[in-house]
């Protein structure tokens, strides 16, 4: 996962990205959702994979209890 700007300012628009690849000898593009979750009690939110990449953006309100935790969690396919 990246996220863009890094690092960024209270109520800045953060574009966190995730991408999804097979392991060789694996191949394919992976299909399913991802949840990202942002740390800061915020809903997550959870994105379809298009080509292997996810994109979720979220602005921060506060730098109360920051650094923040962000994560994103891959749903699977039946092939991944």
């Amino acid at each position: 996962m990246t996220s863009s700007p890094d690092p960024s300012v209270v109520g800045e628009p953060v574009v966190f990205t995730a991408t999804v690849a097979p392991v060789v000898p694996g191949a394919g593009s992976p299909t399913g959702t991802v949840t990202f979750t942002f740390g800061d009690g915020s809903p997550a939110e959870t994105v379809a994979l298009v080509g292997g990449v996810a994109t979720a953006t979220h602005a921060y309100a506060s730098t109360a209890g920051s650094p923040y935790g962000v994560t994103a969690v891959y749903s699977g396919d039946s092939d991944f």
